[in-house]
């Protein structure tokens, strides 16, 4: 038979109590700085919708700047945002900004890049991609581009 005591003290006590608390709190505030998940984005356009579970949502999502797309053509590509920016990943960092989103909150974080065929883009001598960024369920970023040689890139409110 085993008998084991601990002599302690009051302060050895307390200084495992706040140990523990300061544990607790450091898990809050990690916690707290993860990336947040918004379900809409508002912008001088308006409030829309940024939660899209399949490429379905995704037309339904590019549906709500009025444009139409080619379903049978869809691209889907891993990116990583990078952690350390250029001047080029500031400046579309802009754009999203226009649209009432911002890609700060996912640098360094894997996401999911779809291209998609605009069909009803007016007055257009080329093909127009809207590509939209999509994190963990939810479009972070994206925009509307022509498809040659220094071409637009626009956000979807400016289309």
């Amino acid at each position: 038979m085993f008998i084991l005591s601990l002599k302690t003290s009051k302060k050895k006590i307390l200084f495992i109590i706040l140990l523990i608390l300061c544990l607790i709190l450091s898990v809050f505030f990690i916690s707290k700085k993860a990336v947040p998940k918004p379900t809409t984005a508002n912008c001088e356009w308006g409030e829309y919708n940024l939660v899209v579970n399949n490429k379905d949502d995704i037309i339904s999502f590019l549906s709500q700047f009025g444009f139409e797309v080619d379903k049978k053509n869809i691209i889907c590509n891993d990116i990583k945002i990078p952690s350390v920016w250029n001047d080029t990943y500031t400046s579309y960092n802009e754009i999203q900004k226009k649209q009432g989103l911002d890609l700060t909150n996912y640098m360094g974080k894997d996401c999911q890049k779809y291209n998609l065929k605009i069909t009803n883009y007016p007055d257009s001598s080329c093909d127009i991609i809207a590509t939209v960024i999509i994190f963990q369920n939810r479009v972070i970023g994206g925009d509307i581009s022509e498809t040659i040689y220094n071409g637009f890139t626009k956000s979807f409110i400016e289309s």
